[in-house]
């Protein structure tokens, strides 16, 4: 009996962690297509951020880089000049880490498989501060397949590594492709459905995954989720959710928006997005035969892709 208990105990914690990571990927708005944002900084308020009166800037990094070196974007997400340095530093990690100089120039081996096995596209434009924001549809789930996969039927080593570089190149593309206006623009509004949340998505390697995907997505792509719809929630998410609420500043708790039904989702993304621009599944109105695939910049972001992979004599 008590080796059952210990059984049922251990199965209940692993549960709550990844429902837990799955959580903080979602609310950070990275489980594929990625925010940046969980507790810290303009989601809860920055820690180590002080009033401005107070506060003394530093006007070089350790590094002796000045000030003026730091991404607007970045210098928007938190008014400590300390934490400021600290994220450009990350974000420039990212960007030798995945090769972000020349990311639009390599092969994508793995481009639509990723895609078959993680359902992500973009569909639409919509309204955000600046002007209009990218769309993005995804279905959020089945990753341990995706990474199984990964592994198995195309002999790759680090399958997290090749996910993670996929939704880096994606969103490259994005902002530095089909929307290179300065910040506050280059916006994106994520719709995520996670109905495909299940038991394959509770193993440790899953996990880690999200993890790493949500770090990476908090180092690179600071302030560019005007807006998230979570639609499907499972009961135990919406519990997550509710829990972790008090934590959150008001400006996130107005940028996460949890549906429980596709009534709910259409009355409250109507104001933001055309519902001719929100897929049929979802209780839109959208004409295209094939959402995932049919929208004008999903089809230049394939075909990129496969331009760039069949240059280089290998094959997706």
């Amino acid at each position: 009996m008590a080796s059952i208990m210990r059984v049922a105990f251990t199965l209940a914690i692993a549960l709550l962690r990844i429902t837990t990571a799955i959580a903080r990927v979602i609310a950070r708005g990275c489980s594929a297509l990625v925010g940046e944002r969980w507790f810290e900084d303009d989601v809860v308020g920055d820690e180590h951020a002080k009033d401005d009166e107070d506060e003394e800037d530093e006007d070089e990094d350790e590094d002796g880089r000045d000030a003026r070196q730091i991404p607007e974007r970045i210098a928007a997400s938190t008014s400590d000049r300390g934490r400021q340095f600290e994220k450009l530093r990350a974000y420039e990690a990212w960007r030798e880490e995945f090769g972000i100089d020349r990311i639009l120039e390599t092969p994508k081996p793995y481009f639509d498989a990723v895609k078959r096995l993680y359902p992500h596209a973009l569909h639409g434009v919509g309204r955000a501060r600046g002007g209009r924001a990218h769309v993005q549809i995804e279905k959020a789930g089945q990753f341990g397949t995706l990474l199984e996969t990964l592994r198995e039927d195309f002999g790759v080593d680090d399958p997290a590594r090749v996910v993670v570089e996929h939704v880096s190149y994606v969103m490259t593309f994005v902002f530095e492709e089909l929307d290179t206006r300065p910040w506050p623009f280059g916006k994106t509004i994520r719709i995520v459905d996670v109905s495909q949340l299940g038991m394959n998505d509770l193993s440790f390697e899953v996990f880690e995954f999200l993890r790493y995907m949500s770090d990476t997505s908090k180092r690179a792509f600071v302030e560019r989720v005007h807006k998230i719809y979570v639609l499907h929630p499972p009961a135990v998410f919406r519990v997550l959710f509710n829990a972790f609420k008090p934590l959150f500043s008001e400006k996130t708790l107005k940028q996460i928006v949890v549906c429980g039904t596709l009534g709910e989702f259409t009355e409250s993304v109507k104001s933001e997005v055309d519902l001719r621009d929100i897929p049929r599944e979802y209780g839109g109105e959208c004409a295209c035969e094939n959402c995932w695939t049919d929208d004008e910049r999903e089809r230049r972001l394939r075909a990129h892709a496969l331009s760039l992979t069949a240059r280089s004599g290998r094959s997706t």
